[in-house]
């Protein structure tokens, strides 16, 4: 089961443009894969493809480096020859995921990853909104104009295909919103501000049905202008309503079509313990890095065995904390 990863931005030629927060984050995840995946399969070949300048931050793991003459696509089929699976880390801003995924499946590589439909579908989180037909009391009020919202309740606006909190600013009212509207861009939609705890599930599929791993809490801190970014995960910490989110992820996945391999969701509990859909994540999140710590075994396992058992009311709590520093 010899395996290529390639994480985006330690692939990138110019990686310096990225935030230390976010090169911080791709490092961890990058390792932490690698090395489950090299527990899990100790007589194949695994390895990261990257900027041979990132080599630094990986001593002990096989690297491939990217050959910047050649397009991403063909770089990574090139590579593939020695290896029988690849695995795509990537962002959905700007189709990046898409359009890279797209073009290796055209390619005939074997990708551990969601396919390029589902990720075309929740890249966008207005065209995520609109196949939920089935899961319409899972959706939150969305608007493309804030002028035909109500002028005295909180308003959310994002990025349609805005990466993590990125982007992402909460204003008490419209008249908020109208005295910073120079911090958002034609790509921002609106809605309507839900009380309630920011929740994180870990799923993984094999195709055929999907488990979740974790249900954590997401801690966001407010910057200047509104903003807001991620501070905390508490790993595990709403495990005990496995039966309730299960419910919910089975109502919302019923709508969509090709999800493999590691994702998640992202959704509000409020007080009555409802659930709402904020967005779908086609790929491995960042918070597969407490997965092994909470679990007690190696995540990687799921892929292989998804039935593997294990009781998740037994996972570990623990706080990870999140430098932030853009």
């Amino acid at each position: 089961m010899d395996i290529l990863v390639y994480e985006h931005i330690l692939g990138e030629e110019f990686s310096d443009k990225s935030s230390s927060l976010i090169l911080h984050e791709a490092i961890l995840i990058a390792k932490f894969l690698i090395k489950d995946f090299a527990e899990l399969y100790p007589n194949s070949k695994i390895s990261l493809l990257a900027n041979k300048k990132n080599k630094k931050f990986f001593s002990d793991i096989n690297i491939e480096y990217r050959d910047y003459n050649l397009k991403l696509a063909d770089d990574i089929a090139k590579t593939h020859k020695r290896y029988k699976n690849v695995l795509i880390l990537a962002p959905e801003e700007n189709m990046v995921m898409f359009n890279l995924v797209k073009n290796l499946e055209n390619k005939g590589i074997n990708l551990i990853n969601c396919n390029s439909d589902f990720i075309k579908t929740t890249t966008c989180k207005k065209n995520t909104y609109k196949f939920m037909q089935t899961s319409k009391e899972h959706l939150i009020n969305s608007y493309l104009d804030y002028k035909e919202m109500p002028s005295k309740k909180k308003i959310v606006a994002k990025i349609s295909d805005g990466l993590g909190s990125g982007d992402l600013y909460i204003f008490k009212n419209r008249n908020d919103l109208e005295d910073n509207i120079a911090v958002l861009t034609k790509k921002h939609f609106f809605q309507d501000y839900k009380e309630g705890k920011i929740i994180s599930i870990n799923i993984v599929s094999n195709k055929k049905k999907f488990k979740i791993i974790s249900i954590n809490e997401q801690i966001y801190e407010h910057k200047c202008s509104n903003e807001i970014s991620l501070k905390e995960i508490f790993i595990g910490k709403y495990n005990h309503m496995n039966i309730e989110f299960k419910l919910f992820t089975q109502s919302v996945m019923n709508n969509f079509d090709g999800e493999y391999g590691f994702f998640g969701i992202d959704a509000i509990l409020d007080k009555n313990n409802n659930i709402f859909l904020l967005e779908i994540n086609p790929r491995l999140t960042t918070s597969y890095i407490g997965l092994r710590s909470s679990l007690g075994f190696n995540p990687a396992i799921l892929l292989e065995d998804i039935d593997h058992k294990f009781n998740i009311n037994n996972n570990k709590i623990f706080l990870e904390k999140i430098k932030n520093e853009r």
